[in-house]
């Protein structure tokens, strides 16, 4: 299983991030960062992933840090989408997910266009464990 292409169905499939980022295959949801940048949009990144092997050797749970970004051109903007991100990973938690955020910490890049203008961020770090059947 891809587990950030299952994180970006999740995101998709909630409307308060889909009216922020836009739908289907027209959403900025991506797995890195994008040469261009249009604001808002949200990146995932897999950090790591780690089996959790049985005696026997197989392997039932599987560990993983991901961190998304949340970007926008507001920090009001960049807030309200990281809590649309977070409402829809909060339905993660079942007997075959779990989703812990370990923290959430704003930031501000500087845009590099020649201004002094800034993208917004909030940036999460997330530790999922599933099922490898999930």
């Amino acid at each position: 299983m891809n587990l950030v292409t299952t994180i970006r169905a999740i995101l998709i499939a909630e409307s308060d991030v889909t009216d922020i980022v836009d739908t289907g295959d027209d959403a900025k949801i991506w797995d890195a960062w994008p040469r261009t940048i249009t604001a808002p949009l949200i990146v995932i990144e897999n950090d790591g992933e780690a089996e959790d092997p049985e005696l026997d050797g197989t392997v039932e749970w599987v560990t993983s840090e991901v961190t998304i970004t949340c970007r926008a051109e507001t920090s009001t903007e960049a807030h309200t989408l990281q809590r649309a991100v977070r409402s829809a990973l909060a339905g993660l938690d079942t007997d075959d997910w779990s989703a812990l955020l370990d923290y959430s910490t704003p930031a501000s890049m500087p845009k590099k266009d020649g201004s002094t203008a800034h993208w917004y961020d909030q940036v999460m770090s997330f530790t999922f464990t599933f099922s490898e059947a999930a």
